[in-house]
């Protein structure tokens, strides 16, 4: 799905947005089972009984929270997916992304020093990667002492995908930075 030259982070990676965006829900979910686990020790107790009902209700609406909660993380992960698209041009990467606010991001190449590519075990799992671009300002490529360099990411992105990217960036910005020194 590609417009004007962007491109989406792909598929898997709406799955490593859902699963950051989840942290709501999981705690609904760890309420209710300690609830569950609860009502099924303390229920045999005498002074207990009368109020099982409680547990009822506390359960159900800890399912209705996780619930909501999830669906919740589902609808801001698709609007955070749909919204963050990236593009290699002419002159630099750029990136587009934000639900509330749009951010628009462009890093020339000639900035690039180091592409990496991370992979927490999760990650891995899902098959994602996140991309970091060490950058420098246009300064520090004339005076090493002024050095002030920048983490631009790609929070997750397929791994082909991510593996891909990085090796263009690398051979743009190695060209541009041997046209800007003979230039």
């Amino acid at each position: 799905m590609e417009t004007d030259g962007y491109r989406s982070l792909g598929p898997k990676t709406f799955w490593a947005f859902v699963i950051k965006n989840s942290g709501a829900a999981s705690i609904f979910l760890l309420i209710t089972i300690a609830v569950i686990i609860a009502k099924k020790y303390a229920g045999n107790l005498d002074f207990i009984t009368p109020y099982v009902y409680i547990f009822n209700d506390i359960i159900f609406l800890g399912f209705v929270g996780v619930f909501v909660a999830e669906l919740t993380a589902f609808l801001v992960s698709w609007l955070q997916y749909s919204r963050f698209k990236f593009k290699l041009d002419i002159d630099s990467f750029k990136i587009t992304r934000g639900v509330l606010t749009a951010q628009d991001i462009a890093i020339p190449y000639r900035r690039i020093e180091a592409v990496d590519i991370k992979e927490p075990l999760w990650f891995q799992l899902l098959g994602v990667s996140r991309i970091t671009i060490e950058t420098t300002s246009d300064i520090g490529l004339h005076n090493d002492d002024k050095k002030d360099s920048d983490d631009e990411v790609l929070p997750a992105i397929d791994r082909r995908l991510a593996l891909e990217i990085q090796e263009e960036l690398t051979k743009r910005a190695n060209t541009q930075k041997m046209s800007v020194q003979n230039g």
